[in-house]
C-alpha cells in the first residue's frame, strides 16, 4: 500500500510539474510569436516608411528635381529639363508605394497629397519653362511668371519624418518589452526545470531508498 502511494505520488508529480512547464513554453512561444509579427510589422510598415520619404527627399531636393528644374530655367539645356521630370516622376512613383503601406494615418495621406500636388505643379510649370525657351522669352520674363510654393511640400515631409519617430518610438518600446517577457518566461522555465531536477532525484533517490528496505 506504502509503495502505491508513494508510486501515485511520484506520477502525480510529474503530471503537475509538465502541466506548469508546459503553460510556460506555451506562453513562451506566444511571446515569441508576438514579438515575431511586432519586428515583421517594423520593418514591413514603419522602416518602409522611412526609406520611402528619404527617397522622395532625395529626389526633390538638392541635386534632384527642383535643382535641375532651377538649372533648366537659366541655362536652357534640355538636359536638366529632362533630369527634373525624371526626378519628378520618381517622386510621383514613390509616393504611390508610400499610399500601399498599411494603416497609414489621415495625416501622412494628407501630406502625401499635398507633396504630389507640388511635384505635379512643378511638371507643369516646367512645361511651361521649355514653351517660353522655345519662343524665346528671356530669363527675368519667366522667373516672374513660374512661381511655385514648396511650402505644402516642406511642411509634409516634417510631418511624414514625425509620424515616422512617433511609430519607430510606439514601436521600440514594445519590442524591449516583449523581450522583457520572453526574458522573465525563458528563467521562469530554466529555474522550473532545476527545480523539477532536484525534486525527481531526491523522489527517485528515497523511492530506490524504500525497495532497498524490503
Amino acid at each position: 500500500m506504502s509503495n502505491l502511494r508513494t508510486s501515485t505520488k511520484l506520477h502525480i508529480f510529474i503530471a503537475i510539474f509538465t502541466f506548469v512547464i508546459l503553460y510556460f513554453i506555451n506562453l513562451l512561444h506566444n511571446n515569441v510569436s508576438v514579438l515575431n509579427n511586432t519586428w515583421n510589422s517594423y520593418i514591413n510598415q514603419i522602416a518602409s516608411r522611412q526609406i520611402l520619404l528619404q527617397d522622395v527627399k532625395t529626389h526633390f531636393g538638392y541635386g534632384g528635381a527642383i535643382h535641375n528644374f532651377k538649372n533648366y530655367l537659366i541655362r536652357k539645356q534640355d538636359n536638366y529639363r529632362v533630369e527634373a521630370d525624371d526626378h519628378f516622376n520618381n517622386i510621383l512613383s514613390s509616393i504611390e508605394y508610400y499610399r500601399e503601406i498599411p494603416n497609414l494615418s489621415e495625416l501622412e495621406k494628407e501630406a502625401l497629397n499635398n507633396i504630389s500636388s507640388v511635384t505635379l505643379n512643378y511638371q507643369k510649370q516646367l512645361a511651361i519653362v521649355a514653351r517660353m525657351h522655345a519662343e524665346g522669352s528671356n530669363i527675368k520674363m519667366i522667373d516672374q511668371i513660374v512661381r511655385i510654393d514648396d511650402a505644402p511640400a516642406i511642411k509634409a515631409f516634417n510631418i511624414l519624418q514625425l509620424e515616422y519617430d512617433n511609430l519607430t518610438s510606439q514601436s521600440s518600446l514594445e519590442i524591449k518589452d516583449l523581450g522583457k517577457q520572453s526574458y522573465e518566461y525563458t528563467v521562469i522555465l530554466f529555474l522550473l526545470i532545476a527545480a523539477f531536477s532536484l525534486s525527481f532525484v531526491r523522489v527517485i533517490t528515497h523511492f530506490v531508498r524504500v525497495e532497498l528496505r524490503k
